[in-house]
């Protein structure tokens, strides 16, 4: 879910970014008014879910020491976990309305696994989470500088976004030896928006960029390559 300050930044950013863009100069209108990208960000959304949630277990086992006065010992269901996250996909379809501005729409994709281990020196592991989040933000883009191969940018987008988790539980029984797995799965919407800051573009026809954002779907540094039509 969307957090306050998340929201208060976005609405600061959007508002910068509307009372300034009119104001730009020295811009070349290039006759190319469509334009498809794609791009890879780190660290994604699931990304900082999942430290979220380590922190916030860390925090509470040292809250219940704390009060217990050291009787309350934190016992670990797993000893071990790796991770396995990809960066945050998307693809970009715009068109351009103004020299300064462009109409956008992405469609955003995130992949996050995890294995848990009950004992470090385990092969086979005790549990296996996996989620899937697909976001469709469409937006507005707002150049501030286009000048030959060289271009400065900021952007807004907010829409809906879909979350599918799933997690598979591997238990023994310790007086038969049986192994049994127990599979769960979940589906949830969420509210989403990504706010670009500031990012750079290289390129007319062909051109890669590289830009900083933060939002739902990543916070950090995104790459990526474009054509315009």
């Amino acid at each position: 879910m969307v957090t306050k300050m998340y929201i208060r930044k976005f609405l600061i950013i959007s508002c910068l970014l509307l009372l300034s863009a009119p104001f730009v100069q020295a811009q070349d209108w290039d006759a190319r008014r469509w334009s498809v990208d794609v791009s890879a960000a780190y660290p994604g959304n699931l990304v900082w879910t999942g430290v979220g949630e380590g922190v916030a277990e860390g925090i509470g086992q040292v809250f219940a020491v704390i009060f217990t006065f050291g009787l309350y010992k934190p016992e670990k269901e797993y000893e071990r976990s790796e991770d396995a996250t990809l960066p945050a996909f998307a693809i970009q379809g715009g068109y351009q309305v103004l020299p300064w501005l462009q109409v956008t729409g992405d469609l955003y994709y995130h992949n996050a696994g995890k294995k848990y281990f009950v004992k470090a020196e385990d092969l086979v592991p005790g549990k296996i989470s996996s989620a899937n989040r697909i976001a469709l933000l469409p937006g507005v883009k707002f150049t501030y500088l286009n000048k030959g191969v060289f271009h400065m940018y900021s952007s807004v987008a907010l829409g809906p976004a879909v979350r599918f988790s799933e997690a598979t539980v591997r238990k023994t029984d310790n007086e038969t030896g049986e192994v049994t797995t127990e599979t769960t799965s979940s589906t949830a919407m969420r509210f989403a928006f990504q706010a670009t800051t500031l990012g750079f573009a290289f390129g007319n026809a062909f051109y890669g960029f590289l830009d900083m954002g933060i939002g739902t779907e990543y916070t950090g540094l995104r790459a990526g390559l474009g054509y315009k039509f």
